[in-house]
């Protein structure tokens, strides 16, 4: 397996802001060189915000698809009872 050499430029971000990432990895694509630091670390940190509310739409999602299992679940349970109690009331 051939080793290719290349430099690359990388930004670590921490502190990302997400409950599921610690830090990003950011690899700069070579013809934005040179760029200042500054412009380039303002920008991952957009970049990583941007994902960080990605993820929070995630989790939003996620809540409300459970809230939904669960009122389905619900709502089945009491339709089940009410047959049952329908069923036991007309016998008598």
């Amino acid at each position: 397996m051939p080793i290719k050499g290349t430099t690359r430029r990388v930004i670590e971000v921490h502190g990302t802001d997400s409950c599921f990432f610690e830090k990003a990895v950011l690899y700069v694509r070579p013809e934005c060189f040179p760029i200042e630091d500054t412009s380039l670390a303002r920008e991952a940190r957009r970049y990583t915000a941007m994902l960080s509310d990605s993820a929070e739409e995630v989790r939003r999602e996620y809540r409300r698809e459970r809230i939904l299992k669960i009122l389905l679940r619900v709502t089945i349970g009491l339709a089940a009872a009410a047959v049952i109690l329908g069923i036991y009331a007309f016998s008598l």
